[in-house]
């Protein structure tokens, strides 16, 4: 027993005078990378101009209404926001000097649109508005006016313009 007693002592001994062991280490740099690139999404809500009245109210009053351009586009981006002739366009319309026309049938009433409430700038498919993204949606009011003084009939007036955003 004594024996044992030794052969256990010498060892733990033998095991608690080993030199440790030695572990190695090495660095390296991890790279990350991310790029972010322009992106945008684009909606609209509808010119409403209510109701026209040619023989009264807009005889000589211009008729006024608003819609909007929605756009959300990633922050920093530089767009332009531009609206196209429309699907009635008048004779001679060109994407600088849109001459936009709502159509019942066969008759049309001219309109036109503007990026500012005094409605002096028209807001054409060339160098259109300019906007910075700021990565949440963003409102452009579109301003509209339907000239006084235009001898249509009834009906439904109806166009389609395309809003187009670029980035």
């Amino acid at each position: 027993m004594m024996l044992r007693r030794f052969a256990l002592a010498s060892v733990l001994l033998i095991a608690s005078s080993a030199a440790p062991a030695m572990a190695g280490t090495a660095t390296s740099n991890l790279g990350v990378s991310a790029l972010v690139t322009a992106n945008c999404t684009i909606s609209t809500t509808p010119v409403a101009f209510g109701n026209y009245d040619p023989i009264g109210a807009n005889a000589s009053t211009d008729l006024n209404g608003t819609g909007s351009v929605a756009t959300t586009c990633t922050n920093g981006s530089s767009v332009v926001i531009t609206l196209g002739q429309g699907s009635n366009a008048d004779t001679g319309s060109t994407d600088a000097v849109p001459l936009r026309r709502a159509m019942s049938g066969s008759n049309y009433l001219s309109y036109s649109l503007y990026s500012d409430s005094a409605r002096t700038t028209v807001w054409e498919n060339t160098t259109g508005v300019a906007v910075t993204g700021t990565g949440t949606p963003v409102s452009n009011t579109v301003y509209g006016k339907m000239v006084a003084g235009q001898n249509v009939p009834i009906g439904s007036y109806t166009d389609t313009v395309v809003a187009t955003v670029t980035y």
